[in-house]
């Protein structure tokens, strides 16, 4: 269990002139249980301006089960500039990946806030879960996905 701490101010960049960019984690890809910390003004950016740009979890990646208790992730941003592309999960991110990357898990909110994450991008620009973006269960328990642009939770 990871307990009262801050990861905040962390900055996930990725460019291609003329291929693909994808940028993810802005704070961390995490598994487990978090406790009384904060999650916030994390950033990832990807442009690729020929190709696709993808960004994913400007504030947590789940890796696996993850529970949050008395914890805020808050004013993460993700900004995704291409031709196509996606950015997903503002606040956090959680999904079943590839075989090479970060499984997601069961997500669990008790006592927790995800407010005030961006998802920004270009026109062609898929944005998808400002707050949350995630494809395994997600269970609130007294916690609040507010204030999250352009919407709170894809997957809830």
């Amino acid at each position: 269990m990871t307990s009262n701490i801050r990861v905040t101010g962390n900055s996930v960049s990725a460019g291609s002139v003329a291929g693909d960019a994808r940028a993810d984690a802005g704070a961390t890809v995490f598994a487990g249980s978090m406790t009384n910390s904060a999650v916030s003004n994390n950033h990832v950016r990807a442009s690729a301006p020929h190709g696709s740009a993808t960004d994913r979890g400007a504030g947590l990646v789940g890796a696996d089960r993850m529970t949050l208790r008395h914890t805020t992730v808050s004013g993460n941003t993700a900004d995704a500039n291409g031709r196509t592309g996606v950015a997903r999960g503002g606040g956090i991110f959680d999904i079943d990946q590839s075989p090479n990357e970060p499984h997601g898990g069961p997500l669990n909110l008790t006592n927790s806030n995800v407010t005030d994450n961006v998802l920004e991008g270009s026109p062609a620009i898929t944005l998808q879960g400002g707050g949350i973006y995630a494809t395994n269960p997600v269970s609130l328990t007294n916690s609040a996905v507010a204030k999250n642009v352009p919407d709170q939770c894809v997957g809830c």
